[in-house]
């Protein structure tokens, strides 16, 4: 099969790569962000200590 020719040089060279690595960035820093928004750090007071019972 006989490879298909460019008619013309790309504008900017491995521009593809690099919107592919904005966009992995943006995911991995969303997914974060998300996480971040969505967890909520309470107090949780210690649970009350069992007393023993005497015959």
């Amino acid at each position: 099969m006989a490879r298909r020719r460019r008619f013309r040089k790309p504008l900017f060279p491995g521009l593809w790569t690099v919107m592919a690595a904005f966009v992995l960035i943006g995911c991995i820093g969303g997914l974060y962000w998300m996480l971040g928004k969505s967890t909520q750090f309470t107090r949780v007071a210690p649970p009350a200590p069992a007393v023993a019972k005497g015959k």
